[in-house]
């Protein structure tokens, strides 16, 4: 949704500085669902990092473990 938090501030900003008539986003209202996070296992991560897969699947799933692994160290940084 951030994106379309921009999009309607840039409109804003367009409407405010005379660049269009009218902003197409005011009567938009931006509605945000509330999802608890799942997280995987040390287990489940292990289970993906030892799965046998096909040369085009290996470059997505590393970068996917790696993205796990950055966000669980930038986690444990700002708990600290």
């Amino acid at each position: 949704m951030k994106h379309m938090e921009r999009f309607k501030k840039l409109m804003r900003l367009a409407e405010d500085l005379n660049w269009i008539e009218k902003n197409p986003t005011k009567r938009f209202k931006l509605r945000f669902d509330h999802v608890d996070m799942v997280y995987l296992s040390k287990a489940q991560l292990q289970k993906i990092k030892e799965m046998k897969l096909k040369d085009r699947l290996t470059k997505p799933i590393a970068t996917f473990l790696y993205s796990v692994v950055i966000r669980v160290y930038l986690m444990v940084m700002s708990k600290s």
